[in-house]
């Protein structure tokens, strides 16, 4: 199953793997023996997911604001990051942002940004460059104040940025096995 989850972008839903070949046995047995890593009702990862896309999704979303600046690589790591939260992009009409128990997940902070075209603007894993410099240019001044840190020269241009590469979150097609 990882070949078609990779894919998918490193994440897939059980929809997807099902139209894929898989059947809801293969996909039980495969989560009941660890060789399927659910992050969450419905969706699996490949096993070289990074934690913080996998943090975003088991909270609901891909990565957004400041988290996804950090995975794009826009920002450099800084210790006060883990004190800004798990920024993530929520589709406007979501019920809730999902809580596992996982005891580090419960611990951190997530900061919901609730908007279906900037939750559908880049991969799976992480909204667009330029909507999550946009988003974090209106979070709290934290945030703000960190993105103040970011040289003009990396700062994508927000106006006009061609669709990124690769499955949308809000994307669903059909991959064979």
């Amino acid at each position: 199953m990882e070949p078609v989850i990779r894919r998918y972008g490193g994440i897939a839903s059980r929809a997807e793997l099902l139209a894929a070949g898989w059947t809801p046995t293969d996909l039980w047995l495969a989560d009941k023996y660890g060789d399927l890593d659910r992050i969450r009702r419905g969706w699996y990862a490949s096993s070289d997911l990074p934690d913080d896309a996998r943090a975003a999704w088991a909270a609901g979303g891909p990565l957004a604001c400041v988290s996804a600046l950090l995975h794009h690589g826009m920002l450099p790591p800084d210790d006060d990051d883990a004190a800004l939260g798990l920024h993530i992009a929520i589709a406007a009409d979501a019920h809730r942002i999902r809580r596992g128990p996982d005891e580090a997940r419960a611990a951190t902070l997530v900061v919901p940004h609730w908007s279906t075209a900037d939750r559908c603007s880049g991969s799976r894993l992480a909204v667009s460059p330029s909507v999550a410099l946009r988003q974090a240019r209106g979070c709290t001044r934290a945030v703000r104040a960190r993105v103040r840190s970011l040289p003009r020269a990396a700062q994508p241009v927000v106006h006009h940025e061609p669709r990124m590469r690769g499955l949308s979150s809000c994307s669903v097609t059909v991959a064979r096995r």
